[in-house]
């Protein structure tokens, strides 16, 4: 008889436990069926409630630049130049204006070398500058394009000079005829001698115009050719220093495409003097 009533608690317990079971499934099923609308509903209205709060913000009526600030010395470059530009390079409020073409546009200011701009919290531009120490001239030497007048690249600070160097050749070569200038530059002047100019020929050759950084004046001219102008500068540099400084006035020209050595002109005489190197 108790065997009998144990087995079927047994069973009842295990009827009720599945029908709990499946009450929970089917419970679970309807709670996922009827989420399904109301995560799409919540989905579209946050779409919606964002691209509000964009149109809102990037709206040019709302969040207007009031004020531009300017922060460095300007001792070469006019500051009221500077909000001009700025002014109307402006295009968009506060969050939508585009940083990058103010700066694009500041850079086209002679004198300018460094831009640096961020906002300001709720309508400011704060522009930072560098100034330049010096400028050089530049003069393309494209066929078939004609001149847009004089053109001129910003040195780095730190940069004097005692006069205005000229950079020529190809537009596209722009850049990389003003890195060597530069590095050129860092070459030479523990030697009190400047670069006066450089040209790259439509060809490839590299010409070098050195002048003296101190009062003694005198400039000649450094053929170097296609082919690794900077470390070719090198050699010049510790020939100059080893031996070429005590007759530095009386150079000509040093044509430096040997390749174990290179060769003077004087202006003396006219004669060559050929140096191995060594």
């Amino acid at each position: 008889m108790i065997g009998l009533t144990r087995s079927r608690i047994t069973s009842s317990f295990s009827t009720w436990s599945t029908l709990d079971v499946r009450n929970n499934m089917s419970s679970d099923r309807a709670n996922h069926f009827w989420s399904l609308p109301t995560i799409t509903a919540t989905t579209l209205i946050s779409i919606f409630c964002i691209v509000l709060l964009l149109d809102q913000l990037l709206r040019p009526g709302f969040f207007i630049i009031q004020e531009i600030q300017l922060e460095g010395t300007q001792y070469r470059v006019d500051p009221r130049l500077v909000e001009r530009t700025a002014w109307r390079s402006i295009d968009g409020n506060f969050f939508s204006v585009n940083l990058d073409v103010i700066e694009q546009e500041l850079r086209k200011i002679p004198g300018v070398y460094r831009i640096a701009i961020r906002r300001v919290w709720p309508g400011t531009l704060h522009i930072s500058i560098v100034e330049s120490e010096g400028m050089a001239k530049w003069l393309p030497s494209d066929a078939n394009k004609p001149s847009s007048g004089e053109q001129w690249l910003n040195l780095p600070p730190g940069r004097v000079v005692s006069s205005t160097p000229k950079l020529s050749g190809p537009s596209i070569k722009r850049s990389i005829i003003m890195d060597a200038y530069l590095q050129g530059m860092d070459k030479l002047w523990s030697l009190d001698l400047e670069i006066s100019a450089v040209d790259l020929s439509r060809s490839g050759d590299w010409t070098f115009k050195i002048q003296s950084a101190r009062f003694e004046q005198f400039e000649f001219t450094l053929i170097v050719g296609r082919h690794e102008p900077l470390a070719k500068l090198a050699d010049f540099a510790d020939a100059y220093q080893a031996d070429l400084w005590q007759r530095s006035s009386s150079i000509e020209s040093i044509d430096l495409r040997y390749p174990s050595g290179f060769a003077v002109r004087w202006n003396s005489a006219n004669l060559t003097f050929n140096d191995s190197g060594q």
